[in-house]
Protein backbone atom coordinates (compact mmCIF):
# COMPACT_ATOMS: atom_id res chain seq x y z
CA UNK A 1 0.00 0.00 0.00
CA UNK A 2 1.42 3.23 -0.94
CA UNK A 3 0.31 6.40 0.31
CA UNK A 4 0.45 9.76 -1.78
CA UNK A 5 1.08 12.88 0.41
CA UNK A 6 -0.49 16.17 -0.20
CA UNK A 7 1.23 18.65 -2.40
CA UNK A 8 1.58 21.45 0.32
CA UNK A 9 -0.31 24.35 -0.64
CA UNK A 10 1.46 27.06 -1.73
CA UNK A 11 -1.01 29.87 -2.99
CA UNK A 12 -2.26 32.48 -0.47
CA UNK A 13 -5.46 31.44 1.14
CA UNK A 14 -8.12 33.69 2.43
CA UNK A 15 -10.63 32.25 3.90
CA UNK A 16 -14.11 33.39 5.46
CA UNK A 17 -16.80 31.50 8.24
CA UNK A 18 -20.44 31.87 7.41
CA UNK A 19 -23.43 30.42 8.92
CA UNK A 20 -25.46 28.32 6.39
CA UNK A 21 -29.02 28.58 7.42
CA UNK A 22 -31.71 29.68 4.46
CA UNK A 23 -33.33 32.00 6.82
CA UNK A 24 -30.22 33.97 6.27
CA UNK A 25 -31.42 34.66 2.91
CA UNK A 26 -34.12 37.54 2.41
CA UNK A 27 -36.38 35.45 0.51
CA UNK A 28 -36.56 32.65 2.41
CA UNK A 29 -36.82 35.24 5.86
CA UNK A 30 -39.71 36.90 4.23
CA UNK A 31 -41.39 39.46 7.24
CA UNK A 32 -38.56 38.38 9.31
CA UNK A 33 -35.46 39.87 7.27
CA UNK A 34 -35.30 42.75 9.61
CA UNK A 35 -34.64 40.44 12.38
CA UNK A 36 -31.74 38.39 10.40
CA UNK A 37 -30.16 42.08 8.91
CA UNK A 38 -27.75 42.04 11.48
CA UNK A 39 -26.17 38.47 10.65
CA UNK A 40 -26.47 39.06 6.72
CA UNK A 41 -24.30 42.31 7.16
CA UNK A 42 -21.71 40.03 8.88
CA UNK A 43 -22.15 37.20 6.40
CA UNK A 44 -21.26 40.43 3.37
CA UNK A 45 -18.73 41.57 5.46
CA UNK A 46 -16.75 38.62 5.88
CA UNK A 47 -17.26 37.71 2.22
CA UNK A 48 -16.09 40.81 0.97
CA UNK A 49 -12.78 39.88 2.76
CA UNK A 50 -12.82 36.59 1.47
CA UNK A 51 -13.04 38.30 -1.81
CA UNK A 52 -10.69 41.33 -1.00
CA UNK A 53 -7.80 38.86 -1.92
CA UNK A 54 -8.69 38.63 -5.46
CA UNK A 55 -9.31 34.76 -5.66
CA UNK A 56 -8.31 33.29 -8.39
CA UNK A 57 -11.12 30.96 -7.36
CA UNK A 58 -13.54 30.78 -4.04
CA UNK A 59 -14.41 27.31 -3.07
CA UNK A 60 -17.94 26.84 -1.39
CA UNK A 61 -17.14 24.25 1.57
CA UNK A 62 -20.07 22.93 3.58
CA UNK A 63 -21.93 19.96 5.47
CA UNK A 64 -23.93 18.07 2.94
CA UNK A 65 -21.85 18.04 0.11
CA UNK A 66 -20.31 14.69 -1.23
CA UNK A 67 -17.97 15.43 -4.22
CA UNK A 68 -17.03 18.42 -5.96
CA UNK A 69 -19.69 20.78 -7.78
CA UNK A 70 -19.48 23.36 -10.86
CA UNK A 71 -20.70 25.81 -13.14
CA UNK A 72 -24.07 25.00 -13.77
CA UNK A 73 -24.97 22.88 -10.38
CA UNK A 74 -27.91 24.21 -8.03
CA UNK A 75 -29.55 24.23 -4.96
CA UNK A 76 -32.92 25.55 -4.87
CA UNK A 77 -34.86 26.87 -1.52
CA UNK A 78 -38.69 25.03 -2.64
CA UNK A 79 -38.08 22.95 0.88
CA UNK A 80 -38.61 26.62 2.25
CA UNK A 81 -41.27 27.46 1.05
CA UNK A 82 -39.62 30.32 -1.64
CA UNK A 83 -39.52 28.38 -5.44
CA UNK A 84 -36.14 29.90 -6.25
CA UNK A 85 -33.12 27.95 -7.58
CA UNK A 86 -29.20 29.17 -6.86
CA UNK A 87 -26.80 27.99 -9.41
CA UNK A 88 -23.00 27.78 -8.17
CA UNK A 89 -22.06 29.88 -11.02
CA UNK A 90 -23.63 30.87 -14.17
CA UNK A 91 -26.53 29.26 -15.37
CA UNK A 92 -28.49 26.11 -13.71
CA UNK A 93 -28.25 23.62 -15.98
CA UNK A 94 -30.26 20.20 -17.09
CA UNK A 95 -29.04 17.62 -15.22
CA UNK A 96 -26.56 19.12 -12.84
CA UNK A 97 -25.82 18.05 -9.61
CA UNK A 98 -28.27 19.03 -6.72
CA UNK A 99 -26.36 21.43 -3.83
CA UNK A 100 -27.27 20.94 -0.62
CA UNK A 101 -28.52 23.72 1.34
CA UNK A 102 -25.34 25.06 2.82
CA UNK A 103 -23.44 25.30 -0.74
CA UNK A 104 -26.58 27.09 -2.20
CA UNK A 105 -26.70 29.76 0.72
CA UNK A 106 -22.93 30.43 0.22
CA UNK A 107 -23.38 30.53 -3.77
CA UNK A 108 -26.39 33.45 -2.93
CA UNK A 109 -23.72 35.17 -0.79
CA UNK A 110 -21.47 34.98 -3.27
CA UNK A 111 -24.25 36.63 -5.85
CA UNK A 112 -24.94 39.51 -3.61
CA UNK A 113 -21.53 40.13 -3.40
CA UNK A 114 -21.39 40.59 -6.83
CA UNK A 115 -19.22 37.86 -7.36
CA UNK A 116 -18.83 36.45 -10.71
CA UNK A 117 -15.48 34.99 -10.62
CA UNK A 118 -14.86 30.88 -10.50
CA UNK A 119 -16.19 28.87 -7.98
CA UNK A 120 -16.80 25.74 -6.91
CA UNK A 121 -18.50 23.80 -4.20
CA UNK A 122 -16.69 20.91 -2.36
CA UNK A 123 -17.37 18.45 0.40
CA UNK A 124 -14.82 19.18 3.60
CA UNK A 125 -12.95 15.95 2.96
CA UNK A 126 -12.90 17.43 -0.58
CA UNK A 127 -11.21 21.06 0.48
CA UNK A 128 -7.38 20.54 0.80
CA UNK A 129 -7.06 18.54 -2.69
CA UNK A 130 -9.37 21.54 -4.41
CA UNK A 131 -7.12 23.71 -2.79
CA UNK A 132 -3.92 22.36 -3.64
CA UNK A 133 -4.90 22.13 -7.60
CA UNK A 134 -5.09 25.66 -8.05
CA UNK A 135 -1.53 27.61 -8.70
CA UNK A 136 -3.13 31.21 -7.94
CA UNK A 137 -5.00 33.11 -5.07
CA UNK A 138 -7.51 31.24 -3.26
CA UNK A 139 -10.82 32.02 -1.38
CA UNK A 140 -12.62 29.86 0.54
CA UNK A 141 -15.90 29.96 1.85
CA UNK A 142 -16.52 27.72 4.80
CA UNK A 143 -20.34 26.76 5.38
CA UNK A 144 -21.76 25.86 8.48
CA UNK A 145 -23.55 25.83 11.95
CA UNK A 146 -22.79 25.75 15.70
CA UNK A 147 -24.76 23.50 17.85
CA UNK A 148 -28.04 25.40 19.44
CA UNK A 149 -27.52 23.20 22.49
CA UNK A 150 -25.22 25.51 24.68
CA UNK A 151 -27.98 26.78 27.03
CA UNK A 152 -30.56 24.61 29.93
CA UNK A 153 -32.79 26.78 27.75
CA UNK A 154 -31.97 25.87 24.28
CA UNK A 155 -33.98 23.79 22.00
CA UNK A 156 -33.40 20.03 23.25
CA UNK A 157 -31.84 20.97 26.50
CA UNK A 158 -28.06 21.48 27.24
CA UNK A 159 -25.52 19.11 25.52
CA UNK A 160 -21.77 18.88 27.09
CA UNK A 161 -20.34 18.22 23.77
CA UNK A 162 -21.47 21.36 22.47
CA UNK A 163 -18.82 23.76 22.62
CA UNK A 164 -16.08 21.36 22.05
CA UNK A 165 -17.90 20.73 18.69
CA UNK A 166 -18.09 24.06 17.87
Amino acid sequence: MSSNPARPVTAAVSVGFCPCPPLLLPAVAGRAAEETAGLRAACAEAVAAVLAARPELVVVVGPGAEGRFGPGDAGDLRGFGVDVEVPLSGRVRPGGRRMPPALTVGAALLDAAGHAGARVGAAPEDLAAVVADVPGPVGVLAMGDGSARRSVKAPGHLDAAAAPFD
